[in-house]
């Protein structure tokens, strides 16, 4: 009778296992492309006014490839595309245990759905939109 009651136990705590890892399983996407609701992708391109970002995210800080119209000089033809300046930024997570609102010295980029806010010290902030 022991005996009877010991193998039972095994074979419910052996279910309970198998349930557990079965349920986990059932848990992980089909394929690693899938993207959850509301997260970023890891490159995506945002247009602004005059310019556009770059938003390489690689999980705990995204670099923020800026590119703008520079202003023209009082030499330039009428006429005349403006020269595209580029610049690199790199952001850590702020807080660390979230993935939408990241910052340096005077730097702040916050990512939410389609939209990007970029804000530099000493100018306007910039929505731009992917």
């Amino acid at each position: 009778m022991k005996n009877r009651a010991g193998r039972a136990r095994r074979v419910i705590v052996s279910s309970i296992a198998v349930a557990a890892s079965l349920a986990a399983a059932g848990c992980t996407g089909g394929s690693s492309q899938q993207q959850a609701p509301g997260s970023q992708p890891r490159v995506a391109t945002y247009r602004c006014g005059d310019g556009d970002l770059r938003i390489i995210n690689t999980g705990g800080s995204v670099v923020v490839d800026e590119r703008v119209a520079a202003p023209l000089d009082e030499t330039a033809a009428p006429g005349e595309a403006p020269e595209l300046v580029e610049t690199r930024f790199e952001l850590v997570a702020a807080p660390p245990n979230q993935r939408s609102r990241y910052g340096a010295e005077g730097l702040a980029l916050v990512l939410e759905g389609n939209e990007a806010l970029w804000m530099k010290a000493g100018r306007p902030p910039m929505t731009c939109n992917r």
